[in-house]
């Protein structure tokens, strides 16, 4: 092998050298944007994760408020139901006690009227006649 020969080889090892040089310095510096990039994406599935978390606890939170308030929301029907019951049963007792007592109306209107008649009776001068009318009309509505 002659020395130009030689020299043109070598030429052409350096060449190649400072191709590949090349090549390897475009390939760290993607690879160095593409490990920011994996960084980057790293962080922001570690915060998604924290928020999904913090959510989480707070649906959960809630779910158990919700379920208490359930609960209290039940027991107030039941009183309510219960309430209810009560109610009609007086108020069938009323019923029973207007038929049975031969009562037409409502008893506190009757009442009233009594009370009416008896002020009037009480407190307007009226003939003796009017003044009969008027205790019989008490007699009857009692």
């Amino acid at each position: 092998m002659t020395s130009d020969e030689f020299l043109k080889e070598y030429e052409e090892l350096r060449n190649k050298i400072r191709d590949l040089r090349a090549d390897i310095k475009s390939v760290n510096a993607k690879k160095e944007t593409l490990y920011k990039k994996k960084e980057s994406i790293s962080n922001e599935i570690k915060n998604l994760l924290n928020e999904t978390r913090e959510l989480k606890k707070n649906r959960n939170s809630l779910t158990n408020k919700v379920k208490d308030e359930k609960k209290l929301r039940d027991k107030e029907n039941l009183r309510v139901r219960e309430l209810r019951d009560k109610i009609n049963v007086i108020k069938d007792k009323n019923r029973e006690l207007l038929s049975k007592n031969n009562i037409k109306g409502d008893p506190s209107k009757l009442l009233e009227s009594i009370e009416a008649l008896e002020l009037k009776l009480e407190t307007e001068p009226m003939s003796f006649d009017k003044e009969k009318k008027v205790m019989s009309k008490i007699k009857e509505l009692k």
